[in-house]
């Protein structure tokens, strides 16, 4: 073979290995040096040899653009014919996407293989781990796309292009103040919404799910802490969801709805309008539930840690606090026992059982006979300032019989009013200072039933008292209203009552012999662990009598049966 034939017949055959045909010209000149800088300076003063790999013509808003592959020619170095591959195949899955995402705009995007690392960091010696860089000006968006970075891999090649070009999407849709909030992919200012969203275009484009790993990991890492708009790339797994729950057509105004300014406080004001607290929550509970998928429908590898337990043994008030735009977590336990819940304000979280729906804390509780006792618990403050939940969690009534002992009366089982006696008849033969002048209850009525339990009704009270002083009478005027509940039983006569939870308010006010007044909050009463008195039933009448230690006349106290026995 003649030695001129040479170079012909090898050129000929790059051309059949790489398909590649020369740059357009209606493109930026990528043989000038001053474009080829647009990408990186380096390539200012490099010799570049432009050949165009691909070119896909899409459409707009606007009317359509075209998207070319450039590179080297000389670059197959660097370049195998499976990594240009996948390139190509990011480029096209990621055209194809884009007619999945309704409105938006976009100029004519070059993509730029640039056979060379990244350039090194600022102010330092090392190179860094990019892959890839966007820009746009001029009507072009331009990707440069470094061969020897760590993410210019066979396995992230055409991911890395299908991010990328949604930048472009970005540049062209939405105001240079909203890209301009960005923090170059540190988890700064905007940096949550354009890297999540590109990468959840990326995933919309490509069918693999490797790539998302390392994004869900450390979402599951840093979201129990971190608010949404302190993360990067991570945040993917919000659109991803926003995805399952809006479809691809609802990404971009979502986008459109974000801030114009870096600032946590622009970033939070923005979420808040964006989407309402319900649907916030929504989120929150598919990440903990371990619902959001792929956009090609696989599932995803989610694994949300623990968070906090909060157990109950006794009643009490757990504080929850909601930072904004965290995902708070945890798990609600209680003990055997019968349970009343309240939480305030009643919004912002839910829980469920094991296998069950997303909900409110149920108001009763029934862990008796392997009732349900663990409830999973997700919450999040969509809004500009932290929250703070209150849970109250009351025993009603524990598992253990009263006193340990099982004994039931059928007898006493029913409703009772009580119809004489009493406390304040009571204190009235026994006290002399104070004396008590005055009193009367109402609503005195137990609840006695045969599983083991008792309730009462709401009572109020109300009591007045004379104290002789020196200077003269002191005179009380007292109002309270309590409710209980709790567990009973009897053995050889006596009946014993277990108070596992009281409600109580009251008040007293005093008058001095001068008229001056006082009012005072009184304190709950504390109840014995188990008050046992004697007692006798009948069907219409029962009557119970308690003693006090030091004091002569025991407590008798009548009541009338109104219903049960």
């Amino acid at each position: 073979m003649p030695k001129a034939i040479i170079p012909i017949v090898a050129a000929a055959f790059c051309t059949l290995w790489f398909h590649t045909t020369p740059a357009q010209a209606d493109f930026g000149d990528c043989t000038e040096s001053s474009y080829r800088a647009e990408f990186d300076p380096r390539l200012e003063t490099m010799p570049f040899d432009c050949v165009e790999r691909l070119r896909i013509n899409v459409l707009t808003e606007t009317g359509s653009s075209d998207i070319r592959l450039i590179h080297h020619r000389h670059a197959d170095w660097a370049l195998s014919p499976r990594l240009i591959d996948e390139f190509e195949r990011g480029l096209r899955g990621a055209a194809d996407a884009l007619s999945l995402i309704g409105s938006f705009r976009l100029d004519d995007v070059t993509v730029m293989l640039i056979d060379g690392p990244p350039p090194r960091e600022a102010s330092s010696d090392r190179f860094s781990n990019i892959a890839a860089q966007t820009g746009a000006s001029d009507g072009e968006c331009r990707i440069a796309v470094y061969l020897l970075s760590v993410g210019a891999t066979v396995e992230h090649a055409a991911y890395v292009i299908a991010h990328e070009f949604f930048h472009c999407v970005q540049e062209a849709s939405l105001s240079p103040a909203q890209m301009g909030s960005s923090g170059a992919g540190t988890g700064v200012g905007g940096d949550w919404w354009i890297e999540g969203s590109a990468d959840w275009f990326a995933a919309l484009s490509l069918p693999e799910i490797g790539p998302l790993n390392d994004r869900t990991y450390r979402f599951d890492s840093v979201s129990d802490d971190t608010p949404l708009y302190e993360m990067a790339y991570e945040a993917v797994v919000f659109f991803l969801w926003l995805n399952d729950e809006t479809g691809p057509s609802g990404v971009m105004p979502f986008l459109h709805q974000m801030a114009s300014r870096a600032g946590a406080g622009a970033q939070r004001s923005a979420m808040q309008g964006a989407l309402t607290a319900d649907q916030w929550l929504s989120f929150a509970q598919a990440y903990i539930g371990r619902d959001i998928k792929h956009p090609h429908g696989t599932a995803l590898s989610i694994n949300p840690s623990d968070g906090d337990t909060w157990h109950w043994s006794e009643t009490r008030t757990e504080r929850i606090r909601l930072d904004p735009f965290v995902i708070r977590r945890g798990w609600v336990e209680l003990e055997c026992g019968e349970w009343a819940t309240e939480v305030r304000p009643d919004e912002g979280y839910a829980t469920r059982s094991e296998g069950g729906s997303w909900g409110d804390l149920p108001e009763t509780i029934d862990t008796n006979d392997g009732g349900e006792s663990r409830y999973r618990f997700v919450g999040i403050a969509a809004d500009t300032s932290d929250r703070t939940l209150e849970l109250r969690v009351d025993l009603e009534a524990g598992c253990q019989p009263c006193g340990g002992i099982d004994a039931l009366d059928a007898c006493v089982v029913g409703q009772w009013q009580e119809v004489g006696g009493g406390p304040i008849e009571w204190m009235q033969k026994l006290l002399r200072r104070p004396k008590v002048v005055e009193g009367e209850r109402h609503n005195v009525v137990y609840t006695y039933e045969s599983d083991g339990t008792f309730a009462t009704a709401r009572l109020s009270a109300e009591l007045t008292t004379i104290a002789e002083t020196s200077e003269g009478d002191v005179h009380g005027d007292g109002r309270a209203a309590s409710q209980s509940s709790g567990r009973w039983s009897v053995e050889d006569g006596r009946l014993n009552l277990c108070q596992d939870q009281l409600h109580f308010q009251g008040e007293v006010k005093m008058t001095a012999p001068d008229g001056m007044t006082a009012t005072m909050e009184l304190p709950t009463p504390v109840a014995p662990e188990n008050a046992t008195m004697r007692y006798t039933c009948s069907e219409t009448s029962l009557e119970t009598t308690l003693t006090f230690p030091g004091i002569p006349e025991p407590m008798v106290t009548r009541y009338s049966r109104m219903s049960g026995g």
